[in-house]
Formats: structure tokens, C-alpha cells, sequence
């Protein structure tokens, strides 16, 4: 139903009017009852580090570790039992939720460094490095040209959220900077950044992103935010 109560039209459902419309019935009907807030994924000394529908950024300069950080959180989510917090740096999953991880590699080749990554994210997870965990899902992007690497990950995305309809999917983007032809265009980085909230508000989705920070004296931005001073 629109504003007015009158039922909304199919046609409409396609144009951003109709888009407004419904979503504007959806926040009417949450704002009338008591909100709940997502409990947190994972947690660390009691406080939530890491909660559902949300975007997250690791960044760094290389050397600082983000991609062990990346794995210490997908092993974490993806791990059989808890036992030992120590392999997690003290953080802890919501025993509640079931993820599913997709893990999103651009830079490393598939032969030994991709693999050996998924191999430890494997290992702290409480599996062999022999066994397919169901929950434990990879791609790389290192063959595909820039230019079309935005919507065969939005093909494989869409693709992933079929198969785990009904589960708390973690996507991690490593390195999302090279997700898109060109992160500098702001067309382009505007259009990943959309898709990014699109999905977690329509979806069961949270995102990990990782940024390497450009390696320059006294540059602490991320690729794709060069100052020209213009």
C-alpha cells in the first residue's frame, strides 16, 4: 500500500518512486513497535565488534597483517567448536547465528598463496587442510580484467545468496579497491559502494572490506582517495 493506502501498482514496484513507497511502509510499520537491534556476530571483552548488515573496513599499510586479521575472523565464523579463544585474539561468535563466509581474493595467484590462505582460515577453524568445510566459500578475481570484475562479482554474489537463502552470509572483500576498473573514478567507487548497501539492506549480508593504503611518505589515504589539491 502507498502513502494514501491505495495497494501499489506492479508497475510502480519498478520505478524509485515506487522503491520510496515501500520502503517508507516498511519504516511506518517498524517505528509503531518496539525495535530490536541485531545482536553482534562476534564479540570481543563483551562488546560487539562485528554485527549483521553492516560494511567493515580493515585498512592498513603493508606489513600490519589485515589479511591474518581477515582470516582470524572467517575462521572464527566458520569454526566447528570454540574452545580455545586464544586462536581468535580473545573474540568470540554469536553461537546463535550460523555464517556462511565468501572470501573474495584479487591479488594472490591460486597456486600456493590463495590457497595457503584458505588453508589457515581452514586450520583455525578446527578443520584439515584436506576437508570442505560447507560454511567456507572462495573465489579469486586475479583472472578477470578490471573492467569486468564488478558485475561478474555482482553475478557471483547474487549466485551465493540463492544457495544460503536463510543464513547470515560474511562476504570479504580482499582487496575491494580492486573490485572495480578504476577506484579514482568516483562513478566507479560510487557504483561498488551502492551495491555494497543495497545488499546489506535487502539481505541476510555483512562485508568485510580490505584496503591497502597507498605506500607514500606521508599518504595515509587508502587507493582511490588521492589528494590532487585541486
Amino acid at each position: 500500500m502507498n502513502h494514501f493506502g491505495e495497494p501499489l501498482k506492479s508497475e510502480d514496484t519498478l520505478t524509485n518512486l515506487g522503491k520510496i513507497l515501500e520502503s517508507q511502509i516498511q519504516i511506518k510499520e517498524n517505528s509503531c513497535k518496539t525495535v530490536a537491534f541485531s545482536t553482534p556476530t562476534i564479540i570481543y571483552n563483551k562488546t560487539g565488534i562485528i554485527y549483521p548488515n553492516t560494511v567493515n573496513i580493515i585498512q592498513g599499510k603493508k606489513g600490519v597483517h589485515k589479511s591474518r586479521l581477515t582470516e582470524i575472523f572467517c575462521g572464527l565464523l566458520v569454526s566447528k567448536v570454540i574452545c580455545n579463544k586464544s586462536k581468535y585474539l580473545g573474540m568470540q561468535r554469536n553461537m546463535m547465528v550460523h555464517s556462511v563466509v565468501l572470501y573474495v581474493d584479487t591479488e594472490r595467484n591460486i597456486n600456493d598463496q590463495f590457497p595457503y590462505a584458505i588453508q589457515k582460515i581452514k586450520l583455525l577453524a578446527g578443520y584439515s587442510i584436506d576437508e570442505e568445510p560447507l560454511n567456507l566459500d572462495y573465489i579469486s578475481l586475479i583472472d578477470i580484467p578490471r573492467n569486468e570484475r564488478f558485475d561478474t562479482l555482482n553475478e557471483y554474489i547474487k549466485r551465493f545468496r540463492t544457495q544460503h537463502e536463510n543464513t547470515n552470509l560474511f562476504i570479504v572483500f580482499d582487496v575491494v579497491t580492486d573490485c572495480v576498473e578504476n577506484f579514482n573514478d568516483v562513478r566507479e567507487s560510487l557504483k561498488l559502494v551502492d551495491m555494497l548497501n543495497e545488499t546489506i539492506n535487502k539481505y541476510n549480508v555483512t562485508f568485510l572490506c580490505v584496503i591497502h593504503e597507498n605506500p607514500s611518505a606521508g599518504n595515509d589515504k587508502g587507493p582511490g582517495h588521492n589528494v590532487t589539491g585541486k
